[in-house]
């Protein structure tokens, strides 16, 4: 058997080994059974700074407008490498939405079928050049 562990939080991160090891080799004792573990860490949780994401909130909202900046409801379990640069210098993550009034535009972003709508490229080159803009000027 074999998966995949995804974490919000690299303290949970951390402790997954054990506790995985733990639960596996409890659930096979219960049979008479027995368990190996074989765990990889994969890469870290991504976590943004505060301060960087306030900064880049804020650029986006001035440049393209407080409706157009949305913090989102749910964490992903995405998986992103971006981490890997967070363990060597702080950063923030954000996305760039695509959707339109196409409903094809609203599908999963690994769909086959999804249609990116190419207008949100404007809006991603004003995003990133705020930011960088707004971190330059600190």
């Amino acid at each position: 058997m074999q998966g995949t562990v995804r974490t919000v939080s690299n303290v949970v991160r951390d402790k997954m080994p054990s506790m995985l090891s733990e639960i596996v080799t409890s659930i096979a004792k219960a049979y008479h059974c027995e368990a190996e573990v074989t765990y990889t860490k994969g890469v870290a949780a991504v976590v943004n700074d505060d301060h960087l994401n306030a900064l880049a909130k804020n650029a986006v909202e001035e440049v393209l407008g407080s409706d157009h900046a949305v913090d989102l409801k749910e964490v992903s379990l995405g998986s992103e490498d971006f981490s890997a640069y967070q363990q060597h210098v702080p950063g923030v993550l954000f996305r760039l939405g695509t959707g339109s009034d196409d409903p094809q535009s609203r599908l999963g972003l690994h769909n086959p079928s999804i249609h990116f709508d190419e207008k949100a490229l404007l809006a991603g080159v004003k995003a990133l050049s705020a930011v960088a803009c707004r971190f330059l000027d600190e």
